[in-house]
Parts: structure tokens; sequence; C-alpha cells
């Protein structure tokens, strides 16, 4: 009898440190999730002792929920205080239950146990198997806990930790051309080779991108552009001829399929060159998401009403308040209105120029093209670096944050709080 207690306590210590819940399948294709840490019992033991014991956790789950399982294998020898008895242990166990999923989502289930004892002294042992609940939660900080029972009387407290940068990707929705059109609008294609395109295909990091540049953006400024799709081309190509260095472009309109120029065909193809950090050095990430808002700009300044769009950057409304937010002088009387004071059209021999002090600048090399790529140059610094658009030029700055983003400020390609 005596034998039997104790190997039914041990069997129930030796149960807790042998969950595990990898899951066997949920709708969503997620990643599961592994997290790991300790359970923890304070008591008596069967020897009048006072006793801590920390057993090793590991739980595997997905975020968004599911049905859980798990298995673990543990062996154990122990000696009873005062016996020359010697216990060798094996437990084996499988959990099942389910986590409702999210921040905060409960686990419960049951787990059932199967322990092989074998003792020193007579040389034979006992196979014992049991059901033990199991509770607990689990939090988007990257934390759970919860406990195991078998009676009201002996609870054992679990901890686990985990990564929260991993819990919500994996609340998130998989991102994919079906959903960037149906969040968004906008058709994401691939290149195949046709008309003088190179084949190219999107990947799948290359769309988690493309929305992280969309989610930011302000609703306004969404319905604000005249695009209909985004195309994953090799390299820009010009009346027959490669052109390297293009990371992206806008094209409002193919009056192949769209005669009447209404922008029910503009599009933006964005190129490798995209990925060449010459305005982040050292992240093509940055530059890749920052090309993809610098054309969105383009696609804003064409934007005239549905189905319809400006026939030039200069007949846009929005592109000419700009020019004149770049102003230093706004009397209109003033002698050097008109010279020396930010855009200036010399003509078609000599193009744009611009002149201003060194308080108000474009906010690139490339931003001194002209007035449109300057706008769009500083809207690509206004989400993914602020604080270089505001030493360059507070005046753009103000213009893109009131304007065009309705107040709404970033830190690093995040709206600020």
């Amino acid at each position: 009898r005596m034998k039997r207690l104790l190997f039914s306590t041990l069997i129930f210590f030796l149960f807790l440190g042998a969950v595990g819940l990898p899951s066997t399948g949920v709708a969503q294709a997620e990643v599961p999730i592994v997290a790991e840490g300790f359970i923890y019992y304070h008591g008596p033991s069967l020897d009048g002792r006072t006793i801590t014991i920390e057993y090793p956790l590991e739980i595997t789950f997905f975020p968004s929920g599911g049905e859980i399982t798990g298995y673990s294998l543990h062996y154990v020898d122990w000696t009873p205080r005062g016996s020359a008895v010697k216990f060798y242990i094996y437990t084996e166990s499988i959990c099942t239950g389910l986590f409702s999923g999210g921040d905060g989502g409960t686990i419960s289930g049951e787990c059932i146990v199967y322990s092989w004892s074998y003792w020193s002294d007579e040389g034979h042992g006992e196979k014992y198997e049991d059901s033990i609940p199991w509770q607990g939660k689990l939090y988007a900080n990257g934390t759970g806990d919860g406990y195991f029972t078998e009676e009201i009387k002996d609870v054992q407290f679990w901890q686990v930790g985990f990564s929260s940068q991993d819990f919500a990707a994996g609340l998130a929705p998989a991102i994919t051309r079906e959903y960037i059109f149906t969040t968004y609008g906008i058709s994401v294609e691939d290149s195949f080779g046709h008309d003088q395109w190179a084949q190219k295909v999107w990947s799948d990091q290359e769309l988690v991108w493309l929305n992280d540049v969309l989610k930011v953006i302000p609703g306004h400024f969404l319905e604000r552009m005249a695009l209909t799709r985004i195309v994953r081309n090799e390299v820009d190509i010009d009346d027959g001829q490669p052109r390297p260095h293009t990371m992206g472009v806008y094209q409002p309109c193919n009056r192949i399929v769209d005669p009447d120029c209404d922008g029910s065909s503009a599009t933006i193809r964005i190129f490798d060159r995209a990925y060449h950090p010459v305005d982040f050095p050292s992240d093509p990430e940055k530059q890749f998401k920052a090309t993809i808002l610098h054309e969105l700009v383009h696609a804003m300044q064409r934007h005239k009403g549905k189905y319809e769009i400006y026939q030039s950057y200069w007949s846009s409304p929005m592109v000419l308040n700009y020019m004149d937010a770049t102003r230093q002088i706004l009397d209109i009387e003033h002698p050097d209105y008109e010279s020396h004071n930010g855009w200036r059209w010399y003509g078609a021999a000599h193009g744009w120029r611009y002149t201003n002090d060194t308080s108000s600048q474009p906010a690139t090399r490339y931003g001194g093209t002209n007035p449109q790529e300057d706008m769009a140059e500083a809207v690509m610094m206004y989400v993914y670096e602020p604080e270089r658009l505001q030493r360059s030029s507070w005046q753009r700055y103000y213009f893109i944050r009131d304007e065009m983003f309705g107040g709404v400020e970033y830190e690093n390609g995040h709206p600020k709080p």
C-alpha cells in the first residue's frame, strides 16, 4: 500500500512536467508558436518534507486558436528518505484540448498520463493511467499561465513565455493578392513576359510589404488615387530599351485599352531596383516600401474624380498648392516672389529649377528634379523618416500633414498614437 501511494503521488507530479501541445491542424495557414516555461509545485511530500518542484513545460499553439494536442516522455528515479527502495518511473503524456485564440484566450482540456514504475527491491512494476484537467490563458504580450488539477487541494501552476511578435503575426490575415484587392480595391499582378516586360512574380514577403504600406495610409488618401493595379516587373523598359536604374513608375493610362484615358488602366510598376537602398542605406526593405509609397503619391497627384484624371501633373490643384507651399515669400507683390522662391519653369530648354535657402529644400536629390517628384519624395520621407523631412523643410512637412494625411503623423513607417 505504501508503495502504491508513493507511486501515485510521484505519477501526479511527474505528469505535470510532461505537457506538450503541438497542433494537429487548424483552418488557417499559420505557423505554430512554441512557448517554453515551467510548472511549479510547493508543498508537502509523502515523507513529510516541504518541497518545491519545478518542471520544464513546452506548449505549442496557434494564435488564432483551435484544437491542441501534446506529447511528452519523462524519466525520473527517486529514493524516499529513510528507504532503501529506489523507484524508476517513465511517464508518457498525451494532451488534448482547445485554445480559444487571441489575447487572453483560454485553454481547456484533458491530459491522459501513462506511467510505468519499477522499484529495486522487488524487481517488478505497475502501469498507471489517469486523466487530469488542464486550464490557462495565453496573452499577446508573450506570456501564458494556468494550472493543472486532480483535486481541489492539488493545484500545480504553470507559466510560459513566447514571441509576442510571432503571436501578433499569427493573428494577422494572410496577405494575398485577393486580400489586397478585397481590402483596397487594387489588383496586384505578376508580369508573365508578355509585351515588352520580362516575367516577374510578387514574392509572399513583397505582398506583406505592399500591405504594410497600404494599411498605414489614411482611407481618404487611398480614395484620392487614380490607380487600378500594381504590377511587379524585373526592369523598366522605355522605347524597347531597359532602364536598370528605375525603381518604380506610374502610368496613368494605357490608351490601347483605355482610349479615353479616364484612369481605368492606371498602373504602378515596381522593379527589382526598388531594393537598392539609395535613400535608406543598409535597409532594402524600407527602400522597397518607400518606392511603393512614392508611386502611390503620383497616383494621387493625377486623380481628378472617379473615372477621371488630370491629363498632366500641372493641372492638379494638389501639385500647384504644394508648389506654393515651398515658397518662402508669400507676398505676391514682392519683387522676388517669382524668382529664388520655390519652383519655377524655365522653358523646355532648361526645365524646372528650385531656388530657396537651405531652410527649405527637397527631401532628396531626386526630389530636386521637378515639383511632382519633390512631392513624392517628401511624402516618402514624411512616413519613413519624418525627422529628415523636418530638417530639410518644415513647409513641406506641414503641407503633407495637414493637406494630405489629415493630421496623421508617423514614426518609422507607423502612425503615431
